[in-house]
């Protein structure tokens, strides 16, 4: 037996694991994702989410719509790109919910996977076994879908004319019940991203711009509050709402005030200890990524305008 081969072998493996491993560190260099890092072997197959702050409210984009999160926002003090103690924030335990079809050149919808994205000392992080043992594998609907990451599928890896299309939603810190569902109430900030269609090819970072659809309520101090919202359901896989329904809340606002989330239609009225209050949109009519604060102890005499 020739001595030299087995050394051959062995630098010939060294070689080829170390060059994998450079375009792994390169390629992790490039991206601010907070998904810890796969192994050097399949880095290539992975998409990578690079997510961008939690928008807030009160931000608008240079033509009036809601600033979508690490856009353009007007230079306000209610702007809440720089994340202030005050200002609307991921927090730990918020739970991205992300769905990711991938199609043929064909444009056939060939598979579906999905997955979820923890927030966990300040970074996003993927569910842990025992996360996804007491969430995930419960939920039939989800569980035949679920991926701890995504990665492009064998058969569609390196095949050109191949895409992928992402959809993700924030809904607090909830997971879905067995049947897939997510329960959506005025205590909840939904917040979402607009269809991101793209032609992906295998390990590019998608970048997850989100933005604020609904409205907020700040109620500052203990009161009786009554508005009416949209309450429904949201459905996993399918990423679609449940018929929901436009519903009375009666609610007891706690010592220290709450934050409530809504979709109001316009001359939108609450009512606070039995005093009614008008909630106006902003200049373009609009109230979403608005947002309204009220002390019960110094109600309005007259409508409120949106904090710009």
């Amino acid at each position: 037996m020739n001595p030299i081969l087995p050394f051959t072998a062995l630098a010939r493996v060294l070689h080829r694991t170390g060059f994998v491993l450079l375009l792994a560190l390169c390629a992790g260099s490039c991206t601010t994702n907070d998904v810890p890092t796969p192994d050097p072997t399949d880095a290539d197959s992975l998409i990578r989410f690079d997510i961008a702050p939690c928008p807030g409210f009160g931000e608008v984009d240079t033509d009036g719509s809601p600033a979508l999160s690490g856009g353009t926002s007007a230079d306000r003090p209610s702007t809440r790109i720089t994340q202030t103690p005050e200002a609307a924030q991921w927090e730990d335990g918020d739970i991205l919910w992300i769905r990711t079809d991938f199609y043929n050149a064909a444009k056939e919808l060939r598979t579906t996977y999905i997955t979820a994205l923890k927030r966990d000392g300040g970074h996003w992080r993927s569910l842990t076994d025992q996360e996804e043992e007491d969430h995930i594998a419960p939920c039939a609907a989800v569980r035949r879908f679920y991926k701890k990451e995504i990665r492009w599928p064998n058969e569609l890896y390196g095949t050109p004319g191949t895409y992928c299309q992402i959809y993700a939603r924030y809904l607090g810190q909830q997971y879905p019940d067995a049947d897939g569902k997510i329960a959506v109430s005025p205590d909840i900030d939904v917040i979402n991203i607009s269809n991101y269609y793209s032609t992906f090819y295998p390990g590019e970072v998608a970048e997850l711009r989100f933005y604020q659809p609904l409205t907020r309520l700040r109620i500052t101090k203990a009161c009786q509050l009554q508005f009416k919202s949209w309450n429904y359901t949201f459905l996993l896989p399918g990423f679609n709402e449940e018929s929901g329904a436009y519903v009375p809340n009666d609610l007891q606002v706690p010592p220290g005030g709450e934050d409530y989330f809504f979709n109001p239609e316009y001359n939108y009225i609450i009512s606070i200890n039995g005093q009614k209050i008008q909630l106006l949109p902003d200049a373009q009519g609009s109230f979403k990524g608005m947002s309204y604060t009220i002390d019960p102890e110094r109600l309005p005499s007259g409508p409120v305008v949106p904090e710009l």
